[in-house]
């Protein structure tokens, strides 16, 4: 019993210590502008407009009930719907177990179209005729020419 006393008294204190902190504190203000700051003229105009007396809002200011928004038994009616097609196709999953029939017709069928096609020009028809072809095709760079003084470096262009 003692025990208890002890909790709700330090409960009560730490409250009233909170309480009492919370009181004193100052109410938040922003901080007031530079002397010496210039503002952009936009700027300024916000500032005065928000500074400017207006009267309270009343209840008659409350906007009217959009005449576009889904009613409450309209959204009823959608979320059953949808229930129900959610149902509908959990049912159709249930019905039958999924079973593989006929794979080996089918995986023929998808080996035929992934064959590669047979070859068309001559040059398809080995690698070795197709480097062949290359080589006889190349022509190296012509020699370089250039006068070899004494002390250069044979191959230097500069003397």
């Amino acid at each position: 019993m003692n025990d208890a006393r002890i909790i709700y008294s330090s409960c009560a204190a730490a409250l009233a210590l909170v309480l009492a902190g919370v009181g004193s504190a100052a109410p938040l203000a922003l901080p007031p502008p530079k002397p010496g700051a210039d503002y952009a003229p936009a700027t300024k105009a916000a500032i005065a407009h928000a500074e400017a007396p207006a009267p309270y809002p009343s209840l008659t200011s409350i906007p009217a009930i959009p005449k576009d928004v889904r009613s409450i038994p309209d959204w009823k009616k959608a979320v059953l719907a949808l229930k129900a097609d959610g149902a509908h196709v959990t049912a159709l999953t249930e019905a039958g177990p999924w079973t593989l029939h006929n794979t080996e017709a089918w995986a023929a069928g998808e080996r035929a179209e992934a064959a590669p096609p047979a070859p068309t020009k001559p040059a398809q028809l080995g690698t070795a005729a197709f480097v062949a072809a290359m080589i006889a095709r190349a022509t190296p760079p012509p020699p370089l020419h250039h006068p070899t003084t004494a002390g250069a470096h044979p191959t230097s262009q500069h003397p």
